[in-house]
């Protein structure tokens, strides 16, 4: 959860993605709205994220984080990933 003025964001990782909803007084934005986590080479499939969190960082800020399970053109490696996000 993060605070950004008078909107407070609600996120959760799954699915290499970042599911968010965000709330301003009585509003509400649809449940469908996402960033996805995507890897660095676009030669890169991702097969598995663990463990995975969505931290506040600071003020507008948070951070996410996990490992990743990933297949590239020289096999299978495990790649850390941290990830700044501003709303």
């Amino acid at each position: 959860m993060g605070v950004a003025g008078n909107r407070t964001f609600l996120c959760y990782p799954e699915d290499e993605k970042i599911w968010y909803k965000e709330v301003k007084g009585s509003e509400t934005t649809s449940n469908d709205k996402f960033i996805t986590i995507v890897p660095t080479l676009p030669t890169d499939k991702v097969s598995s994220t663990h463990p995975e969190a969505v931290k506040n960082w600071y003020h507008n800020h948070l951070l996410t984080y996990g490992v990743q399970n990933v297949r590239g053109p020289n096999g299978f490696r495990s790649v850390f990933y941290l990830t700044k996000l501003t709303f």
